[in-house]
């Protein structure tokens, strides 16, 4: 990963502290389990297992759907917030070894290497999940 944010090449970040905003809540799977069609009949378990899970594990009140959101930013760039700064992979920390840090403050002074979300339109999000899940019901 530090190859990778050293790269020089475009990239952009997307933190689990923007994807977990972009929860499917048990009342959104309600709507799903109501729309009764071939995809969303199948979509609507997984994503109720998942809830129960993120809120057992985490106290959400629902399922963040991460990748979801990633293919979302593909589609559509707005749905995203995003800011430039300089990140790193720490690699030497005894408690943070792996972990992605970002100069939100710029203290280290080096130009940014990536765009990172800070935020999500979750309404737009939603939308549009519900948007491919009725097309898809309708195929």
């Amino acid at each position: 990963a530090k190859i990778v944010f050293n790269s020089q090449v475009p990239i952009v970040m997307i933190g689990l502290d923007v994807t977990n905003k972009a929860q499917i809540t048990f009342e959104d799977i309600e709507k799903i389990e109501k729309m009764n069609g071939k995809v969303s009949n199948v979509v609507a378990p997984l994503l109720k297992f998942f809830a129960n899970a993120n809120n057992d594990f985490f106290g959400f009140d629902g399922a963040p759907i991460h990748d979801a959101l990633t293919i979302a930013y593909l589609v559509d760039e707005s749905i995203l917030k995003l800011r430039d700064y300089f990140v790193d992979i720490e690699i030497e920390g005894e408690l943070t070894r792996g972990r992605t840090v970002v100069d939100t403050y710029g203290v280290l002074n080096k130009r940014p290497n990536a765009s990172v979300a800070v935020n999500v339109d979750v309404n737009r999000f939603k939308k549009m999940i519900f948007d491919m899940l009725n097309k898809l019901d309708n195929m």
